[in-house]
């Protein structure tokens, strides 16, 4: 057991993290800069190099797959590809692809599972498709008329 210890405590030692959020896309939902600096601060006792990034465009993550970081905390889940429509726009460049891509680990979900998050119709199928209970439900689409 205190090998296995030692031997975690030197690879994260020897750790580069880097924490990313938003700090100017539209309606996000992303990690504030005080928790990313929170956790910033609790890494950097025991890792080489921890830094908090911000990602605002396609360039800016492209900039952090190329430094192909040890580990990526991830304080947003994806970046819209048209950034004026903001959360709105149903095209989403999720953040775990490029990062499974480049075959760099992350903390949270895959992508997979977030889609799940926005959208309960699907997410309540997939669970009525594993076999598993449910509560009845019914879609009303907007505009719909009895």
């Amino acid at each position: 057991m205190q090998n296995t210890l030692s031997r975690a405590h030197t690879l994260l030692s020897a750790s580069k993290i880097e924490i990313v959020r938003s700090s100017a896309l539209k309606g996000l939902n992303t990690m504030s800069r005080k928790s990313a600096e929170a956790i910033a601060s609790s890494l950097s006792d025991h890792c080489a190099q921890v830094i908090v990034t911000v990602i605002n465009s396609i360039e800016d993550l492209n900039e952090l797959a190329m430094r192909k970081p040890d580990l990526v905390f991830l304080g947003i889940k994806y970046l819209p590809l048209h950034p004026e429509l903001g959360k709105w726009d149903l095209e989403k460049i999720w953040i775990s692809d490029v990062l499974d891509e480049h075959k760099i680990a992350y903390t949270g979900s895959a992508s997979t599972a977030h889609k799940l998050e926005e959208d309960k119709t699907l997410a309540k199928q997939k669970v009525s498709d594993a076999g598993l209970s449910t509560a009845p439900f019914y879609i009303i689409k907007r505009g719909y008329k009895t």
